[in-house]
């Protein structure tokens, strides 16, 4: 399944006409491309062909993060590691809400795309007019890893990408088994389901009776449910609006005691 509006291999990257990648980009979009996103594709399209050059692997540009409806604007594969890169064009420093942006979609793979499951994930911000810090500090730190294989953001310059990749894949990352880019970008997305799409997948396929087999125990859950059944009718009858508070330890029922009830009453 294709979940970017580009992709290829650093070399390819850097020998492709940058005209024809944005062109190529602004066929996927739902609406116009506009000057300011053309210019900043133009400007990350050009960091990435210098940056990248040598390290193989595969880029996705614009990639998908559908349960939080917008797309990553790029995400190198390379080697063993998953770099989840966000650029800030123009900006000159490295501010909370963009660090936060940038390793939420980093959470966001690791948690819910499978082929991100046991990868290292690493978030990079990119400020295009931030110093190159890896310069300043005599080479690049590679950053730690997080309990879940999510590492600590990575913060770096238009002039330092390559340089904070290079340091993470020779460092924490050497020696990790290869990731197959094309395998990856097409495993599943599963990210965690509405409150609406939760209830129609339990009742698509079953009936009240075999979900209510669970370890709230059938009896547990009636009982619940008539309780609020007659609450409900009691307010209806005297015009007035009241509130229940279902409480119970993880897998007592309390949620699919309340989906059984919206269910009979409709």
């Amino acid at each position: 399944m294709r979940r970017s509006y580009y992709s290829a291999g650093p070399e390819e990257l850097g020998a492709a006409d940058p005209g024809g990648i944005v062109a190529a980009m602004a066929r996927e979009l739902p609406f116009d491309l506009g000057a300011e996103q053309r210019d900043a594709w133009e400007r990350e399209i050009a960091i990435l062909k210098r940056e990248l050059r040598g390290l193989g692997g595969r880029i996705f540009l614009e990639f998908s993060i559908p349960r939080m409806g917008k797309r990553a604007d790029a995400v190198l594969v390379c080697r063993g590691a998953v770099f989840v890169i966000e650029f800030k064009v123009g900006k000159r420093a490295f501010d909370r809400a963009d660090m936060d942006q940038c390793v939420d979609y980093a959470l966001d793979l690791k948690n819910f795309h499978e082929g991100s499951h046991a990868a290292p994930i690493v978030p990079i911000l990119v400020a295009t007019e931030a110093p190159d810090r890896a310069a300043a500090a005599g080479g690049a730190l590679p950053p730690r890893a997080g309990p879940d294989g999510v590492y600590g953001i990575v913060l770096a310059g238009a002039a330092g990408l390559g340089r904070e990749i290079a340091a993470v894949l020779e460092g924490p990352c050497a020696g990790l088994a290869e990731i197959n880019p094309v395998e990856w970008e097409g495993s599943a997305y599963k990210p965690t389901p509405t409150i609406i799409e939760a209830a129609r997948a339990l009742y698509a396929n079953h009936t009240v009776d075999e979900i209510t087999r669970h370890e709230g125990g059938a009896r547990n859950l009636a009982e619940t449910a008539a309780a609020v059944s007659r609450i409900i009718d009691r307010s209806k009858a005297e015009g007035r609006k009241s509130i229940c508070f279902v409480t119970g330890v993880p897998g007592a029922g309390k949620t699919l005691a309340g989906l059984n009830i919206a269910n009979e009453r409709q």
